[in-house]
């Protein structure tokens, strides 16, 4: 069975090293002026933790899948062969043609799209769990803060 090429030791190591820190950069500038408005106003632990594990994971989940592998999988889409021409694989890889690769494309696309739907979900169930009053939070004194601009 026909397999893909590899790649060096050396170079996994380079594109594992050079995705870390592109995703690191990018999260951290995403993530300034998000946090720097968010922050303006004092908010309690609770509602920090309920926004991050419920809407924050799954969504960085899917930018993280989509940066390192959304780019090959849709090659994998367009030339229905898995992996895509001209591409090296870190472990032996046979190749995949036709329909079966398009499926391992559209499953991929079907969980980054599952995952994203959960975040955006959940980003509305707990701001609507927070505005009931579910959870206690110092709201009163965030629009205080903000309407004196202290």
């Amino acid at each position: 069975m026909e397999q893909a090429p590899q790649y060096s030791p050396k170079e996994k190591i380079r594109h594992i090293g050079a995705a870390c820190v592109f995703l690191a950069v990018a999260a951290i500038e995403w993530a300034k002026p998000v946090l720097e408005r968010w922050l303006a106003c004092r908010h309690d632990g609770n509602v920090i933790m309920l926004y991050a594990v419920f809407a924050g994971y799954p969504s960085f989940l899917a930018a993280g899948l989509l940066a390192l592998n959304g780019r090959m999988f849709y090659r994998v889409w367009r030339q229905r062969q898995y992996p895509p021409q001209g591409m090296k694989t870190y472990r032996p890889t046979p190749y995949v043609y036709g329909g079966k690769a398009r499926l391992r494309a559209a499953g991929f696309f079907l969980i980054c799209a599952f995952l994203l739907g959960i975040a955006a979900y959940a980003a509305v169930y707990v701001y609507d769990f927070i505005a009931a009053g579910d959870v206690q939070t110092s709201q009163g004194l965030c629009a205080i803060r903000t309407e004196h601009g202290i």
